[in-house]
């Protein structure tokens, strides 16, 4: 598999799996090296919505299992609730698992507490398996600074089909860590409709807008439940004030 269409024409890199790929981005080769050798890898894809931050995350899954000789269905790899992503973890081994949005329609509270428990599961498993765990969120300012520290590569989406990839340097030798998590820059690449197949794609938008709809209707349910034992708090509380409790 060739993917040369991209910057940096001076860099030529080719990894081999099942099948072969041979590229001119650094991002891809070092991904794809760490992968190949048994680690798993952590990268964040962030930028303001309706970029395309999706685009890139089913490319990129698609991209690690054709290289396995492997059939990708994006309904099996893409989780919009971060719980969801992690339930079946223990089954599954170099596979790629797309976090689409972390789970943006929650609330601030709900969706800290997921996705953060989903980061801890995932980081968990880094000792054993060789998955490629891919966060798609627009603020990576949201990401608790402890699980910060464990992803691998950030991908900034610039505009339609373009990232900047940068690479996460990890300090594994100091207790504190007084400036933000240092970044190197590594690509600038721009990619084309036509690098996922139209089937692929049609069956990820397909699927992408059930569950986000699903996603909708169980967090205006949970809204409305809070909502309830808020007041039958409420009303205990002016019993209990009226009976001298």
């Amino acid at each position: 598999m060739r993917l040369m269409q991209y910057q940096r024409p001076e860099f030529r890199s080719q990894i081999k799996f099942k099948k072969t790929i041979d590229t001119n981005q650094i991002f891809l080769h070092k991904l794809f090296t760490r992968l190949k050798n048994g680690y798993s890898q952590l990268v964040i894809i962030c930028g303001q919505q309706r970029i395309g931050k999706s685009f890139i995350a089913i490319w990129l899954a698609y991209l690690y299992m054709i290289i396995q000789n492997k059939p990708f269905d994006p309904k099996n790899h893409t989780f919009y609730d971060p719980i969801k992503s992690i339930e079946g973890l223990g089954g599954i081994d170099k596979e790629p698992l797309v976090v689409d949005e972390a789970g943006s329609l929650l609330t601030k509270r709900e969706w800290y507490k997921k996705t953060h428990t989903a980061l801890d599961r995932m980081i968990q498993t880094q000792g054993y398996k060789t998955m490629l765990f891919i966060f798609v969120s627009p603020f990576t300012s949201d990401i608790d600074k402890t699980f910060q520290k464990h992803f691998d590569f950030q991908l900034r989406v610039d505009g339609r089909g373009r990232y900047k990839a940068f690479q996460i340097f990890k300090k594994y030798d100091e207790f504190r860590q007084e400036k933000s998590t240092r970044r190197m820059f590594l690509d600038d690449v721009r990619l084309k409709i036509t690098d996922i197949p139209k089937k692929i794609w049609d069956d990820y938008m397909e699927f992408s807008i059930k569950q986000k709809e699903n996603m909708r209707l169980i967090t205006l349910d949970e809204q409305k439940r809070n909502k309830k034992k808020v007041k039958k708090r409420d009303e205990w509380d002016i019993l209990k004030e009226e009976l001298g409790l």
